[in-house]
């Protein structure tokens, strides 16, 4: 709880201020009910959950999603205010969130238009060396066209059973937030553009 209560004393708006509150009341009082129920511990539970997926619609081609997404100069205008080194396939770089730390990053894939990944080490606000060194989660986005300039985009991250026992549980609650705050983002940086 302490950690909800952190990310939500830098929410500046009581309406999501509510809405995170409320989910991260929901995610918590499921995740008793389902332990007490099946007689299971909060982390074989969280072993259980191994992904979290978000589906967005945008009203705005695939070209321009994936450009908020791919591109450098766009994605640090609605997710880390800071991006250091090359961005491309293959390449490690640094996420940065200002007081909340930097973050490594892998890129996984890119396929301009339809898809673009990368691996993290989430629990972790400052994790900074090699990524595929250590035990990662894969953070995929898909954009599919809906309607004339209509496009759903479709956030899943994976991998967080691999992590380790004692990060899990508080990575998928953290991320789970985390995402809908940061798709959130993503939505009003469309609605402004």
């Amino acid at each position: 709880m302490i950690r909800a209560s952190l990310f939500l004393g830098h929410c500046d708006n009581p309406s999501l201020k509510t809405k995170y509150a409320t989910i991260w009341l929901h995610i918590f009082s499921k995740s008793a009910l389902i332990c007490s129920t099946l007689n299971l511990t909060h982390e074989q539970v969280a072993r259980m959950q191994d992904k979290i997926q978000r589906e967005i619609m945008i009203k705005a081609t695939k070209e321009r999603i994936y450009e908020a997404i791919a591109n450098p100069e766009k994605v640090v205008l609605w997710f880390p205010e800071t991006l250091e080194g090359s961005y491309k396939v293959g390449e490690q770089l640094i996420f940065g969130f200002g007081e909340h730390g930097k973050n490594q990053v892998y890129v996984e894939a890119a396929r301009p238009h339809e898809y673009f990944a990368y691996r993290w080490v989430p629990g972790c606000n400052h994790f900074l060396g090699d990524v595929l060194a250590v035990p990662n989660t894969l953070v995929e986005f898909h954009i599919e066209t809906q309607a004339d300039n209509i496009c759903k985009l479709t956030l899943t991250e994976t991998g967080f059973s691999k992590l380790p026992a004692e990060l899990i549980e508080k990575s998928v609650a953290q991320n789970s937030n985390g995402w809908e705050f940061m798709l959130g983002r993503l939505e009003k940086y469309f609605a402004e553009v």
